[in-house]
């Protein structure tokens, strides 16, 4: 399972409709279990749960990448070319 953990934005949009693309790429079968978590800066500090969820990921950065309980990507945005390397990775 990838799980992604980004902030509303412009940059966090396009990095979803890439990873959507790249699936869609993919025999259903294929496609590993994707789950992305959009989070409101502002409302961290409102939420100890958020934070909690966040600190038993380890995720201080945004945007951060997480494939089986291993941090891939944290703090920017990665490129076309690293979010297909992820998920064909994760598509076997």
């Amino acid at each position: 399972m990838i799980e992604i953990f980004i902030t509303k934005g412009e940059s966090s949009a396009r990095m979803i409709s890439d990873i959507v693309m790249l699936l869609k790429l993919l025999p259903p079968e294929k496609r590993p279990l994707v789950r992305i978590r959009v989070f409101d800066v502002d409302s961290l500090e409102e939420s100890p749960v958020l934070r909690r969820m966040l600190e038993s990921n380890k995720v201080r950065y945004f945007p951060t990448i997480i494939s089986d309980g291993v941090k891939l990507i944290e703090g920017y945005y990665p490129s076309l070319d690293e979010l297909e390397h992820i998920i064909l990775r994760e598509s076997r």
